[in-house]
C-alpha cells in the first residue's frame, strides 16, 4: 500500500521550501507555482496546515512559515509576475 508520505512527500517538501524561502505567500500563488496539481496541492496545504509546519491567515488568504517579519508586498509582487510566466518558462 502506497502511504500518504509516497504521494505527496515530492509536493510537501517543495511547499515548504517555497514558504520557508518567501515567508508569506498567497494561496493562489502557490497554486500556480504547481500548475495541474492544485488539488494535490490544498491536500498538502490542508495537511501541513494541520501538522503545525505553516500557518494559514484566512483574513489575506496567506500561507507563512510562522515568521515575525512583516509582510514584503515587492516579494509578493514580483511572485505574481513570476506565477504569471510559470507555464512559459521551462
Amino acid at each position: 500500500m502506497i502511504q500518504r508520505s509516497q504521494i505527496y512527500g515530492r509536493e510537501a517538501t517543495s511547499l515548504l521550501r517555497d514558504i520557508t524561502l518567501y515567508h508569506h505567500l498567497y494561496r493562489q500563488q502557490l497554486l500556480r507555482m504547481y500548475p495541474g496539481k492544485e488539488d494535490k496541492i490544498l491536500k498538502v496545504l490542508s495537511h501541513l496546515t494541520h501538522t503545525g509546519r505553516i500557518q494559514y491567515d484566512h483574513s489575506r488568504d496567506l500561507y507563512h512559515d510562522h515568521t515575525d517579519e512583516p509582510i514584503n508586498r515587492a516579494r509578493l509582487a514580483a511572485l505574481w509576475v513570476l506565477t504569471d510566466l510559470i507555464d512559459r518558462v521551462e
